[in-house]
């Protein structure tokens, strides 16, 4: 091939030619845009019809498109012009800050339907919401005392929304009465997403009491001796009238009378004494009332 070096020319020519030819060609692409919102009324909000992006057809060469690819464009929504209602806006290409090669051919969606209210304050009061496993809770206790701070708390949001809003719920305090009877926490508000709040908590204080039927016992009294000291009794008392409150929940089936006990202990070391009378009994029942409380007795 004596002519080698001309045909290896002609290919260098062709691939020259061909990469000119391709560059210069223009080609259409779907761009994705975020959109900028720039002189929104501090007053006012959108409730609907704002997307986050916008999808845009260009048009320019491969070249100039791989760079575009690489930078960071947005569109400047100007809002400075609303009004409350529905708004229409038209999305134009001149908003659209490309390089001058690229061409915009067109915009998706082309404008946007925009629900626009008046941005409203209103001081609310708080509802303290509970809720409970207990079976017939309401049959065996009461609430005594609910308070939270603060009251009333400041919310502000679309008016539409804030004026169908008369008060604002926590969320649900689990209540379980036989493992505990204060709760005291901060306790979240329940908010909507279209809803500010000066602030995400109150603080609660709640007090559950079981109800109690009263009752008159007379039981003897049993005496703890563990260390086995011989002991007089001063006073001719060996039985104990009580006067007890018993809950509701323990007064059915007589699951009150479980572990009762009516006692006083003897101390290891000789003397006299004043003793109290104790008593062993379940959780929530009250001593009212208790004649005698206390027992004298001499330890020898």
């Amino acid at each position: 091939m004596k002519d080698w070096q001309y045909r290896l020319l002609a290919f260098i020519l062709a691939v020259f030619v061909w990469y000119l030819v391709s560059g210069r060609e223009k080609v259409e692409y779907w761009v994705e845009v975020p959109l900028e919102v720039v002189s929104l009324p501090e007053d006012m909000v959108i409730i609907g019809g704002l997307p986050s992006k916008i999808q845009v057809r260009v048009r320019a060469t491969r070249t100039v498109l791989e760079r575009l690819q690489q930078e960071k464009y947005s569109y400047r929504l100007d809002l400075s012009n609303l009004s409350v209602g529905p708004q229409v806006v038209i999305l134009e290409s001149r908003y659209l800050k490309l390089p001058p090669p690229v061409e915009v051919v067109s915009i998706l969606p082309p404008r946007l339907e925009l629900d626009v209210d008046k941005i409203m304050k209103k001081n609310v009061p708080v509802e303290v919401v509970w809720k409970t496993n207990f079976k017939d809770f309401s049959d065996y206790f009461d609430l005594k005392e609910i308070s939270y701070n603060p009251s009333k708390v400041l919310i502000s949001g679309p008016s539409r929304v804030i004026k169908e809003i008369d008060k604002l719920k926590t969320k649900a305090i689990e209540i379980e009465p036989l493992k505990s009877k204060i709760y005291k926490q901060n306790v979240p508000l329940e908010l909507d997403a279209q809803i500010e709040s000066e602030r995400g908590s109150v603080e609660v204080y709640l007090v559950v009491v079981p109800k109690r039927k009263e009752l008159w016992i007379v039981r003897t009294i049993q005496f703890l001796n563990p260390a086995k000291k011989k002991f007089n009794l001063l006073t001719k008392d060996k039985k104990c009238k009580l006067k007890l409150g018993i809950p509701l929940y323990l007064w059915e089936k007589n699951k009150w009378k479980e572990d009762f006990e009516i006692f006083v202990e003897i101390p290891k070391e000789k003397g006299e004494y004043e003793l109290p009378v104790q008593l062993k009994a379940a959780q929530d029942i009250v001593v009212l009332e208790k004649d005698p409380s206390i027992l004298k007795i001499k330890v020898e």
